[in-house]
C-alpha cells in the first residue's frame, strides 16, 4: 500500500469526529450528515533518487520518539448555501426556506503509537470535538437563528489496520448540545452516547485513483431535556454504508462520494408520552474540489444533495426531505 494510501485510512477518523417546532428541528440538523467531504490523502510520496534504500552517505542513528503519542489539532470552518433550511417536506411552506449556514470544527486528538498484533497493527484514539452552527447569516429570522447550536463530542475508539487497505473500528462518543442565543442562554437539549463499529477497505487503482468504501453501525442513546416538563430518551441505531472515489492530480483532489443510512428510532417520543417506532432511510451524493496549498493545509469547493424517506405509521409529522448545498471550506491542522 502507498504512501496515499496510509495517510488517507490515517486521516479517516477525523472525518468521523469533525459531525439535531425548535428541538426537533435542530436535533435533524445536528443528526444529519454535516456537507464535510471526505478527507484528503495529503501530499505524495518523493520519488526514490539514486542511492535510496542503501547504505551510501552520511549515517546517523534515529533519535526515539518522545511522546508515546501522537498528536494533533484541526481547525476547519466552511460557510454553505441550503435551499432546505428547516429539513420539512416539500410540500411544506417552509421547504423553500433558503439561507447560509457557517459550521466551524475544531479537533484536539491523541493517537497510540502502533502496537503490532498478528498480522497488523492495533492503535488507540481519544479526542475533543467543538462545533459551532450558525444559520441564516445575513438574515434577521427568529425562527432561522433558533437553529443555531454548539455540540461537544469526547470520542474514544481503536482501530485495526492490516492486510492491503484494511481497517476494523469501534469507538464510543459521549456528546452534548447546547442553543445559542436565545433564553435561557446556551441552554443544554441533549446528551447522548453512542456505541459504534466499522469496516473499511481502501482499493488503490494506481497511484492517483482511490476507492474508499464502508459500512458502519451505531446505537445511539438520547437524553432531551426539553422541554423541561416532559423530557424524554430515544434510542435509535444506524446502518450506514458510504463509497468515495479519490483522484489526485498534483496538490488538487477531486472527491465523488455517496452514502446509505438507514435508522431505525426505538420508542420515538413526538413531543408527547405515546412511544412510537420510526424509520428513516437517507441518501447523500456530493462531490469535492480540493486543494492543498499548504503541508496540513486546504481549501475546498464541495456540493451535497440528501433526500430521506421516513415512515409514516401512527406519526403525526413527516420526517421526509429533500436538500441540497453548495458551499466553500477551509482546513488546517497541527500534527506533533
Amino acid at each position: 500500500m502507498s504512501r496515499l494510501s496510509t495517510l488517507l485510512l490515517a486521516g479517516l477518523p477525523l472525518l468521523a469526529t469533525l459531525a439535531t417546532a425548535q428541538t426537533s428541528t435542530i436535533i435533524d440538523r445536528a443528526e444529519q450528515a454535516p456537507p464535510t467531504p471526505p478527507p484528503t490523502p495529503g501530499t505524495p510520496a518523493a520519488p526514490e533518487t539514486p542511492g535510496a534504500g542503501t547504505d551510501e552517505g552520511t549515517q546517523r542513528l534515529a533519535e526515539p520518539r518522545r511522546l508515546p503519542l501522537r498528536l494533533l489539532a484541526a481547525l476547519d470552518t466552511q460557510v454553505y448555501a441550503t435551499d432546505n433550511i428547516f429539513l420539512v417536506p416539500e410540500n411544506d411552506p417552509q421547504s423553500s426556506k433558503t439561507a447560509l449556514v457557517s459550521v466551524t470544527t475544531l479537533t484536539l486528538r491523541a493517537d497510540t503509537l502502533p502496537t503490532v498484533l498478528a498480522n497488523g497493527q492495533l492503535t488507540g484514539s481519544v479526542g475533543l470535538t467543538y462545533q459551532r452552527y450558525l444559520h441564516g447569516i445575513g438574515k434577521n429570522t427568529t425562527a432561522i437563528s433558533d437553529l443555531d447550536f454548539e455540540s461537544y463530542a469526547l470520542p474514544l475508539s481503536a482501530a485495526y489496520r492490516w492486510g492491503r487497505g484494511w481497517e476494523a473500528t469501534s469507538s464510543l462518543t459521549l456528546g452534548q448540545l447546547y442553543s445559542v442565543g436565545g433564553a435561557p442562554a446556551h441552554e443544554k437539549l441533549y446528551a447522548s452516547t453512542t456505541g459504534g463499529l466499522g469496516l473499511r477497505k481502501l482499493t488503490e487503482f494506481r497511484r492517483d485513483l482511490i476507492l474508499s468504501t464502508g459500512v458502519n453501525l451505531a446505537h445511539a442513546e438520547t437524553w432531551t431535556t426539553v422541554p423541561a416538563a416532559l423530557p424524554y430518551r430515544d434510542d435509535k441505531f444506524d446502518t450506514a454504508l458510504d463509497a468515495a472515489l479519490y483522484y489526485i492530480k498534483g496538490n488538487w483532489v477531486l472527491t465523488p462520494y455517496v452514502r446509505l443510512g438507514r435508522t431505525h428510532y426505538y420508542h420515538y417520543e413526538e413531543a408527547g408520552p405515546t412511544a412510537l417506532d420510526r424509520d428513516d432511510t437517507t441518501l447523500t451524493g456530493g462531490l469535492s474540489i480540493s486543494y492543498n496549498y499548504k503541508d496540513m493545509r486546504s481549501i475546498r469547493l464541495f456540493g451535497s444533495y440528501d433526500q430521506r424517506f421516513s415512515s409514516q405509521d401512527n406519526l403525526t409529522n413527516d420526517y421526509t426531505y429533500e436538500s441540497g448545498t453548495l458551499g466553500l471550506g477551509l482546513s488546517a491542522s497541527l500534527r506533533f
